[in-house]
């Protein structure tokens, strides 16, 4: 556009992070300890958010659009970033453990995260000038670090051996955690410029639920091993973006599943056992965002039916 002329835009991406840690523990004795930490943490953007390739062309029906035509810059490109940083996160965690057996503990932890530098699609404006000096105001979408938050919560375990149970029971044992995820006031990122549902600004940070339960039932004694696993977790949302039309936001409904196993040691190096694999027949179902309020109807639904596998071990 306008002159026909190829920008090289071939700068070096490099960024430093100091990344400190400090952890602490306070054992006050009879199996009860305190623990703290804080730490800063980093995610690297995608390689493919650098990319520095695109067209300017002409951004003035968008300007009519919106009224700006006398005042926006006429011209618009659609291209990566090369000024994107890496999503950094200041992490604090604390917990009170107390270690009443050999193999029986509770514990409750707390963290928080402090998350900045989300990527997410924006639009700026850049002064471009060609090799023959013609410089340009054009408007520049694509990613930059923008959004932020803090995630928190905290998590209640329990484990024990009931070892002091008489004969073949005292084989037994369990472990029990409750996990709580508050996703504040994140927003779901977009990147690109796909189309997708207005209700999708309207919706939590995907991927989070706000409650998730693991139970485990276990057995040991002997040459024989067996585990019960139970894990459910709350609905949450998989995407603010359909891929068919209307493109709404899609969830998944709260769900549990059973997994179990079963093995027995022949000897030392070998074993042999059964593992069972959705043993509730649990089916997954997603639903889709239909209005502002947040009410949502059946997407999907999916069985992947029982699965058993008969294995044997060997130990070289």
């Amino acid at each position: 556009a306008y002159t026909g002329e190829f920008l090289i835009d071939d700068r070096d991406i490099t960024f430093d992070h100091w990344l400190p840690s400090f952890n602490v523990k306070f054992d006050v004795g009879n199996g009860l300890l305190f623990r703290a930490a804080v730490s800063k943490g980093i995610s690297r953007p995608d390689l493919q958010l650098f990319t520095s390739g695109g067209a300017i062309g002409d951004n003035t029906n968008d300007l009519r659009q919106e009224g700006t035509l006398e005042t926006g810059p006429l011209f618009q490109l659609f291209t990566g970033n090369r000024n994107v940083r890496p999503v950094s996160s200041w992490n604090y965690d604390a917990s009170v453990e107390w270690y009443f057996d050999d193999v029986g503990s509770l514990t409750a932890s707390f963290f928080l995260k402090d998350i900045k530098g989300i990527v997410s699609g924006g639009i700026d404006t850049v002064d471009f000038t060609s090799p023959n000096g013609t410089t340009i105001d054009v408007e520049v979408n694509g990613p930059i670090n923008s959004q932020g938050g803090t995630l928190k919560g905290f998590e209640l375990a329990y484990q024990q051996s009931y070892d002091f149970l008489p004969g073949l029971l005292s084989g037994f044992g369990t472990q029990l955690t409750y996990t709580y995820v508050d996703g504040g006031a994140f927003g779901n990122t977009q990147v690109g410029g796909a189309q997708r549902s207005s209700f999708a600004e309207l919706q939590p940070l995907a991927g989070i639920s706000k409650h998730t339960v693991n139970a485990v039932l276990f057995y040991e004694k002997g040459p024989l091993a067996a585990r019960a696993a139970y894990n459910w977790r709350s609905d949450f949302l998989i995407t603010p973006r359909d891929d068919i039309f209307p493109f709404s936001p899609i969830w998944q409904e709260s769900s549990g599943q059973l997994d179990a196993s079963i093995f027995y040691a022949l000897t030392d190096q070998i074993k042999i056992g059964v593992q069972g694999v959705n043993l509730l027949d649990t089916v997954t179902r997603t639903s889709q965002v239909i209005d502002f309020d947040g009410n949502r109807v059946t997407r999907s639904a999916f069985r992947n039916n029982r699965r058993y596998t008969f294995l044997a071990r060997f130990d070289f």
